[in-house]
């Protein structure tokens, strides 16, 4: 598994994928439900907007191109 390349995936000891939320090494990942792949970019999720950087951990704190993503990862276009 390279947690640098999008689309990595992680099995779990019964070899399904794990999917949802995923924190490794104190970073926050997302895992997407059909099939376990890393998210990148903007990702929508339960009616809240999250920014995924390319290599595939949650902004928090910081700027995308045309918005401010605050420390709870929310969007402010």
């Amino acid at each position: 598994m390279s947690e640098t390349r999008p689309g990595w995936r992680l099995r779990k000891p019964d070899g399904s994928y794990k999917t949802g939320w995923l924190i490794r090494e104190g970073k926050r990942y997302y895992l997407d439900a059909a099939g376990g792949s890393m998210k990148t970019g903007w990702v929508l999720l339960e009616g809240k907007w999250y920014f995924l950087s390319p290599d595939g951990m949650l902004v928090t704190n910081g700027y995308t191109v045309f918005s401010l993503v605050d420390f709870s990862s929310r969007l402010y276009a």
